[in-house]
């Protein structure tokens, strides 16, 4: 006799293309899903099992965060004001270290109080013993019980301004001698350089590469690192059979760079090179024009959005009705600069259906759908993270990710039974309503609260390790750091 758990919604939407089902139920055994259909059905199955939701719950698959740097406290809360992104990123540089694996911990925490079952981690590229490193934060995502696409990053050049070596090295030059001494200063030992960032991934990806921790490659962005290095990641990312992700064309300033720098821009040269294909991922593609867009959907190559973070960074909003009519997959990512600073993943939802909706000022005119902001937030998501297969749908033989939440509240007082519960969710969905969330079979938040790690333990932790005064040195690179963004200020101003 079958055994196990079934979880019960009044309504149940097992996928982005599925229909709302009343009385939906989902049998889970040994962290799979076995049987999806109506509750009498499921029972009769499994009449022993443990039974899980309710009459009042919605029942979706677990939400896909499509694009992350593992952030338990934010930037903006360690006081990094949010700013263009090419003097915002010294302001984070300025900030205190904190513990990996209690800011993972904290972060995966966030995550999965937001329907969270799987999130992309794009790791910091300034590391120092980076199997240590990534090991810890692996460890706390898997501590925590989220299901991680985990990309370690990695810089070559350009840190501070576009246009490659010669830029940065005339950039340098400009600055006072005691900054420049610093900058050209021989890095410090243990840190991961780029000749041997990808021997290191692969290092990694023996150790620690699983079901709940997929590892992948994530060099920070084309301007950062150069052409040779971007192919001998593509050509270890498909042996191994891993996704690349990337950031590009996030700013204007990316765009004008690039447009100078090749014919036609960044897409065509990344194609001319053989770079595109279905394995890569662009996060923000912010500034992608209509001819890169049909690239990158011939290629198969993917995007995610962040509009947030796209709003918050003042990069501008990303062209996702285009992307989505050219049948580019898309995921929906937080990026850790979600609108409330709070990684709400409904809230993130509702915002990206809203921002499009006056794409194109005509009666008539289309725009997406919370069905397709919903298939962003899961199965395309998860496609884009290597785990179609796996997650982002209910489905017999994927994995049990799954989330429930309080239709009731969301819908209190009253909401038409003629609206489809998908389109309530995005509309009126957020983290409070999230009642349970179930993860490769274990549950992981249970009646609001996550289950599996101290939050408040953790955030006394991480507030007394961002709080405390900086060191001697630490103020001493703040200084560093601030002339350096007043010379980005001086270079684009006069550029």
């Amino acid at each position: 006799m079958t055994t196990g758990t079934i979880v019960h919604g009044g309504i149940m939407v097992a996928g982005h293309d599925a229909p709302a089902q009343r009385n939906g139920a989902v049998l889970v055994k040994d962290a799979k899903i076995v049987e999806v259909g109506d509750l009498a059905a499921v029972r009769e199955k499994a009449p022993e099992a443990s039974i899980l939701g309710g009459e009042g719950m919605l029942l979706v698959p677990g939400l896909v965060n499509a694009h992350s740097h593992g952030k338990g406290l934010s930037d903006f809360q360690r006081g990094a004001r949010d700013d263009f992104l090419e003097v915002w990123t010294l302001d984070t540089l300025k900030l205190k270290p904190l513990d990996v694996y209690d800011d993972v911990s904290l972060a995966a925490a966030n995550l999965l109080s937001s329907g969270i079952t799987t999130t992309m981690h794009n790791h910091s590229p300034v590391v120092v013993d980076c199997q240590e490193q990534w090991g810890r934060a692996i460890q706390a995502y898997g501590d925590a019980g989220i299901r991680v696409q985990f990309n370690p990053s990695i810089i070559e050049f350009g840190r501070f301004v576009y246009g490659g070596r010669g830029e940065n090295r005339a950039f340098i030059s400009s600055l006072p001698e005691p900054v420049q001494a610093a900058l050209l200063a021989p890095p410090p030992p243990g840190m991961l350089t780029a000749d041997g960032y990808v021997q290191e991934v692969l290092t990694l990806h023996d150790r620690a590469h699983g079901p709940m921790s997929l590892i992948g490659f994530g060099p920070l962005g084309p301007h950062m690192v150069g052409e040779d290095l971007l192919l001998q990641i593509r050509r270890a990312a498909d042996a191994l059979g891993a996704p690349i992700h990337i950031h590009a064309l996030q700013t204007r300033l990316q765009r004008d760079c690039f447009d100078r720098a090749h014919a036609g821009g960044l897409v065509p040269r990344l194609r001319t090179i053989g770079f595109l294909g279905p394995r890569l991922v662009i996060g923000h593609g912010t500034w992608l024009d209509e001819a890169d867009i049909q690239l990158l959907a011939e290629s198969g190559a993917g995007v995610t959005h962040h509009p947030a973070c796209n709003l918050r960074i003042r990069s501008g909003i990303a062209p996702l009705p285009a992307l989505l009519r050219a049948g580019v997959s898309v995921g929906l990512g937080l990026d850790d600069k979600s609108l409330g600073d709070d990684n709400d993943m409904l809230q993130e939802m509702r915002l990206a259906y809203l921002l499009h909706r006056v794409a194109e000022h005509a009666i008539g005119a289309s725009c997406p759908s919370p069905r397709e902001l919903f298939r962003m937030a899961t199965s395309s998501g998860a496609q884009l993270l290597g785990l179609g297969g796996m997650t982002g749908r209910l489905a017999p033989g994927m994995a049990a990710d799954l989330l429930l939440l309080d239709y009731q509240a969301m819908c209190a007082p009253y909401a038409s039974p003629d609206l489809d519960p998908i389109e309530v969710l995005v509309q009126r969905g957020s983290r409070h309503h999230v009642h349970t969330v179930m993860v490769n079979g274990r549950v992981v938040v249970s009646d609001g609260r996550v289950q599996s790690v101290d939050r408040q333990s953790v955030g006394r932790r991480l507030a007394e390790q961002a709080g405390r005064p900086l060191t001697e040195q630490e103020a001493l690179m703040a200084g560093l750091f601030d002339c350096i963004k007043a010379g980005i200020v001086r270079h684009y101003s006069e550029a």
